[in-house]
């Protein structure tokens, strides 16, 4: 359980390292169930010689190079040779001594044998299977682990190994249909662990708390569900609950808890707390390694938040070092090198494509809010705009360093709106209709919240002064055709990014709504839909089919509610 660190608040959360170390749990788990068959009985009495007792108990210890060197004793290695079970448990020793090559060597050493015993198959591909995947080769691990799953089809762990791989693969589906198959044969923490990872990614995030939750009715004190149930209630940004998951993982022992209290309380924006928590966590620490990137990178973004970029930088630079893949290095080194003064250096960190995805959404959304601050710093105010408002929707006030940031950005916006509008409001007493809805529209190409509704509502109202309806400008009318093109394709998701960038370039003109709330409702974006279709019927109330706009309003109030059940 100690090594299943740090869960789900990193890219690697719940995937990369993080399952690999839900993986040796699983795994460890999986063999424990093999070496209690009849079989390995049999062999544990026969392994009971002195060397071989004695090698057990300092693996039993966590003496794991004392272990190999026990085991791999000529006296005792003559004589169990041709045992396929000895060299499983050679190979586990090496894997405890993270010596994976060799660990690998020791399971194929074992399969050569040809062992007629399924369990003996099982244990040998599974394990070889988990040893790639901790040498960072999740297409390797696949076949042994299926081989595993031929060997024992009736064993629940063996389909969460090839599970725990998909996830490494980012083939989320199928860990979602491995972890479902074991589930059948008997529900466990530990299936429902995966399950949760797995839709967790999916972007199902209610499902994955009830997956969290169910499985530590099963396993109360399982690592992985706790704070799994931490990084869920984050990402609902249910901070108040996410703490107590916190405060609950602590309570079961969880070793890595101190830094969940802490990444919950940088969120609430308590940043001297959680300074002062991962501080002392990262001061208790023999020696970093490369799991303990986010813990560098979390206290590089609560040195930023204190005001001090210089130490910012230098932990970002360290959890870099640790592990420069994780998605905390990057989103730490782009906030320290801002903070720094650096756009340029920071948009690379952000924009470094071998980081890991993150399993929480809405870091994903600061980062890219970091990234609009970048642009706006290098006086890139469109592409700021535009960055932003990708993800706008996506932010939350319950997230402070996030709302922090935003409010820090729109502030920078705010000329750029205020001459816009001005500009609008003289063209439009003038009588000067089209020109002023050009200006309402660049304002609103920089307005955001309350400021956003007036100047929408404004440019609405001088729309409708026209003797004849305005007409979609030829960029906006590009950006619908390619969106019905796409729609014709399939691709709604691409359509809608389309209908956003025409409804930016005509914000005046309320069909474009329609059209997207419709795209967003088959996408099952049901409050996003709303809001447009709300934005529509101000912007028509007096439609022909404001009528049907309101009834497809119902309908998705009604989906909202289905979800909330589930």
């Amino acid at each position: 359980m100690n090594d299943e660190r740090k869960t789900g608040l990193d890219g690697r959360a719940m995937k990369g390292q993080a399952v690999r170390r839900l993986s040796h749990l699983l795994l460890c788990m999986f063999v424990l169930t093999l070496v209690s068959a009849p079989a390995m009985a049999g062999f544990i009495q026969a392994m009971a010689a002195v060397h071989f007792q004695q090698g057990q108990k300092a693996f039993s210890a966590g003496d794991f190079d004392k272990a190999i060197k026990i085991w791999t004793e000529p006296s005792v290695q003559n004589v169990y040779k041709n045992d396929p079970t000895y060299w499983g448990m050679v190979c586990q020793a090496y894997r405890g001594a993270k010596q994976y090559d060799k660990a690998a060597e020791m399971a194929q050493r074992g399969l050569a044998l040809q062992p007629q015993d399924p369990n003996a198959i099982a244990q040998l591909n599974a394990m070889l299977s988990v040893v790639y995947r901790e040498m960072g080769k999740p297409d390797m691990a696949v076949n042994p682990a299926q081989a595993a799953i031929n060997a024992a089809p009736k064993e629940p762990m063996a389909y969460l190994v090839p599970g725990a791989a998909l996830l490494d693969l980012k083939q989320y589906k199928n860990a979602e249909t491995a972890a479902l198959r074991s589930l059948e044969i008997k529900p466990s923490g530990d299936g429902l662990a995966v399950l949760g990872i797995a839709h967790m990614h999916m972007g199902l995030v209610k499902g994955a708390l009830q997956n969290f939750t169910m499985g530590l009715g099963y396993d109360s004190k399982n690592a992985n569900l706790l704070r799994g149930v931490v990084v869920a209630q984050l990402s609902l940004f249910n901070l108040s609950a996410a703490m107590d998951a916190a405060r609950n993982a602590a309570a079961a022992g969880v070793p890595d808890a101190p830094l969940y209290e802490a990444f919950v309380q940088y969120y609430q924006g308590d940043t001297q707390a959680a300074f002062d928590r991962i501080n002392a966590f990262i001061s208790s620490m023999a020696k970093p390694g490369k799991d303990d990137a986010v813990d560098f990178g979390l206290r590089s973004l609560l040195y930023g938040a204190k005001g001090d970029a210089a130490k910012a930088l230098q932990d970002a630079q360290q959890a870099r070092t640790l592990d420069a893949t994780a998605f905390s290095s990057g989103y730490a080194m782009g906030f320290a090198q801002y903070a720094n003064g650096h756009s340029q250096e920071a948009l690379a960190a952000f924009d470094d494509p071998q980081l890991v995805p993150p399993i929480m959404p809405f870091t994903q959304t600061h980062l890219q809010i970091g990234r609009a601050l970048c642009y706006a710093k290098m006086g890139d105010m469109e592409k700021a705009a535009a960055t932003y408002f990708a993800v706008s929707g996506d932010v939350n006030k319950a997230c402070v360093p996030m709302w922090r940031d935003k409010e820090a950005l729109t502030a920078q916006f705010e000329p750029l709106v205020q001459a816009h509008a001005g500009n609008a409001k003289k063209l439009e007493a003038d009588g000067k209709y089209a020109e002023c809805l050009a200006e309402y529209a660049q304002a609103l190409g920089f307005a955001d919240g309350k400021e956003a509704d007036d100047l929408r509502a404004a440019a609405f109202s001088a729309a409708s002064k026209m003797p004849t309806p305005p007409e979609l400008p030829e960029e906006a009318r590009v950006r619908v055709v390619r969106a019905e093109a796409l729609i014709k394709d399939g691709d709604l998701a691409s359509a809608s990014a389309e209908y956003n960038k025409a409804i930016r370039l005509a914000p005046y003109m309320p069909k474009l709504y329609y059209n997207s709330a419709l795209l967003n409702g088959q996408l099952k974006n049901y409050l996003e839909a709303i809001r447009l279709m709300n934005v529509y019927l101000q912007g028509a109330p007096d439609a022909p089919d404001a009528r049907a706009a309101k009834d497809e309003i119902i309908r998705w109030q009604l989906e909202i509610e289905r979800q909330d059940k589930k």
